[in-house]
């Protein structure tokens, strides 16, 4: 029986070879595409995962009047301002990326350290 069936389905196929092509080309992208998106949605929330503290890892982004996005920047003198407020601070990582990365752990906000040419 599904033997006939596979036979029905090959000349079927072969019969209309380009509606067999279009509809071929059009799976393997969708499925293509289906691949990608789960790749990047597994690489997205794959961030900082070996830390131990994981949960206590948090991000510092600003929003601008007038931008569309949440911009990645977080001015200098409001990490001062930031351990100040919230003391549950306990560190604060300074990445620097100047054509080279740059990471920095202040611990006490040392202006000194700011102002070190990298």
């Amino acid at each position: 029986m599904f033997k006939n069936y596979f036979k029905i389905a090959m000349r079927n196929l072969w019969r209309d070879k380009t509606y067999t092509l279009i509809n071929i080309i059009g799976l393997s992208i969708g499925i293509a595409a289906m691949v990608w998106a789960f790749q990047d949605y597994r690489f997205s929330f794959s961030w900082d995962n070996f830390q131990p503290d994981r949960d206590h890892v948090y991000r510092a982004l600003t929003f601008k009047e007038g931008a569309d996005k949440v911009k990645g920047i977080f001015p200098m003198p409001l990490i001062a301002a930031a351990q100040n407020d919230f003391p549950g601070i306990d560190q604060i990582l300074l990445w620097v990326y100047n054509r080279s990365p740059i990471i920095d752990t202040l611990n006490c906000c040392n202006h000194k350290h700011w102002s070190r040419k990298y």
